[in-house]
């Protein structure tokens, strides 16, 4: 997503997965839905602010890893609140698809095959 003319990229790794939890209702990410229910628009809005900020920090802490010399430029909460309405609920649909898509099982796997031969003689 392009913010103030630069492109936001957002990761859900293990350190914005443990930051986004404690918010969460029970501390267990699961619960990022029910965060949502029930609060008034500022306070939903300092969340997003908050779990975008997390989960571009994320994603710009990974980059730095992958790529030698990269410096990170971590999109801040108070950068978030500079938006404007139309932004601010793109950004929500950015968070909620980044945290769905990286928290969906990326391994396929095979059965387990005993080896032990079943048949009767």
């Amino acid at each position: 997503m392009i913010i103030h003319g630069k492109e936001r990229g957002f990761k859900l790794t293990v350190g914005a997965s443990s930051k986004i939890s404690k918010l969460c209702p029970g501390g267990d990410i699961k619960n990022i839905g029910k965060l949502f229910k029930d609060i008034d628009t500022a306070t939903m809005i300092d969340y997003i602010a908050e779990i975008c900020s997390v989960l571009s920090e994320g994603y710009e802490n990974s980059k730095k890893y992958e790529e030698p010399g990269y410096v990170p430029d971590i999109l801040s909460a108070d950068e978030v609140m500079t938006l404007g309405i139309d932004e601010i609920s793109e950004l929500q649909d950015e968070m909620m698809t980044t945290i769905e898509k990286d928290m969906g099982t990326t391994i396929k796997t095979e059965p387990v095959k005993s080896g032990k031969k079943t048949g009767k003689k």
